[in-house]
Order: structure tokens, then sequence, then C-alpha cells
């Protein structure tokens, strides 16, 4: 439409100028109008563009926010290793045959001193009904090497132990058992599936 109008607006000043004797006059007056219009045109369209900028620019930046606020709320802040042991044994397909260790049976079942330890989160299991060691202790302070130590002994022992008697890959399980640790904790693994454990673990204790 613009095109339109300043054409025709074009042809009349010439024409009007023709019969007027100032022909040059109105061309070059013609010829301002168009430029004025075409500079319009892209002051126009340049603060389309920055405007169009802006907001991709604080959309972008609504986007790390939201990713921001996404990863702090996975982040885990508090160890749960009752909710994590609860939630390792749920997951599996079986129903394990488990036993207890706590404070006061921890030195008996895996060796490690009750004075070394601040929290026992523990459970060993019947290989009759599936291998399924777990143990999440919170060490005192200085002593995670003597804890993890321990824990690497008893994993040795209990694979040792299921070599002529392999019940259910129980000699397997006991060889791929994991020793770590997570946040403060020493954890060790003797399960069928350790990965899903640590992913299950990954949402209950700090890392």
């Amino acid at each position: 439409m613009w095109e339109e109008d300043s054409a025709s607006r074009y042809c009349c000043d010439r024409y009007r100028a023709k019969n007027q004797g100032n022909g040059e006059l109105i061309i070059m007056k013609c010829v301002i109008r168009l430029a004025a219009g075409l500079m319009a045109a892209a002051c126009l369209a340049g603060c389309g563009s920055a405007k169009a900028e802006s907001v991709r620019q604080q959309g972008e930046a609504k986007a790390v926010v939201m990713t921001a606020e996404a990863e702090i709320k996975k982040t885990v802040l508090f160890a749960d290793p009752i909710g994590a042991a609860a939630a390792i044994y749920d997951s599996m397909e079986t129903e394990p045959s488990l036993t207890e260790v706590d404070e006061s049976t921890v030195e008996e079942v895996f060796g490690v001193p009750a004075e070394d330890v601040d929290e026992v989160v523990a459970y060993t299991s019947d290989p009759k009904n599936g291998l399924c060691d777990l143990a999440l202790i919170l060490p005192k302070e200085g002593k995670d090497d003597e804890v993890r130590e321990a824990l690497m002994q008893y994993a040795a022992v209990r694979a040792e132990s299921f070599k002529n008697y392999d019940i259910l890959g129980a000699y397997s399980i006991a060889q791929n058992a994991t020793v770590f640790s997570q946040g403060d904790y020493v954890v060790m693994l003797m399960l069928p599936d350790n990965d899903q454990a640590r992913d299950i673990l990954d949402e209950y204790m700090p890392q």
C-alpha cells in the first residue's frame, strides 16, 4: 500500500510540475519523500528486530533460571540413610531375608569398632533368598579409611564363602560388591543391581 501511494504521488507531482514549469523541484521533493519513507521503514524493521532479540534473550534467561531452580530442587541437602535402604530393598523383584546390623553388632558383623562410628544403617541377607547386603555407615571424624577398609575386607570374605557354594549367583554378587563414600557416609553395596541402587541412593544421600 505504501509503495502504491508513493508511486501515485510521484506521478502526480511529476505531472503537476511539468504543467507548472518547476518539474525539477517537484521531482526532488518526491525523491526526498521516497528516501524518508525508506528510512522510516528501515527504522521500523530495525526496532522490530531489536524487540525480537530482546524477547529471545528474555526467554533464554527465563529458561536458565527454571533449569537452575530444577537443579536446586533435585539437590539432596540432608542424608536419609533409612529411607535410602528402604527404597533400595523396595525396588527389588524378590523379598529378601534380612538381618539388621546396628551399632551394637557392627564390629561383630563388619569388623568396624562401634567407637569409630556415629550411625549405622546396615543389613545382611540370607543368600537362599538372594544375596543383598547393604551398609550405610557414618564414621567418626578421621575414621573413614578404617571403616572403608573393614567393609572391603567383609566383602572379600563374603565372596570367598560362596566360592564353592554359589547359590542364586551369590558368588558373583559378592565379588562385584562396591565400597565408596557418599557425602559423609561410607557405603557398601552387595546387591544384584548396584547401579540401580546407586541411582536410588542419590535421591536420599548428598553426594
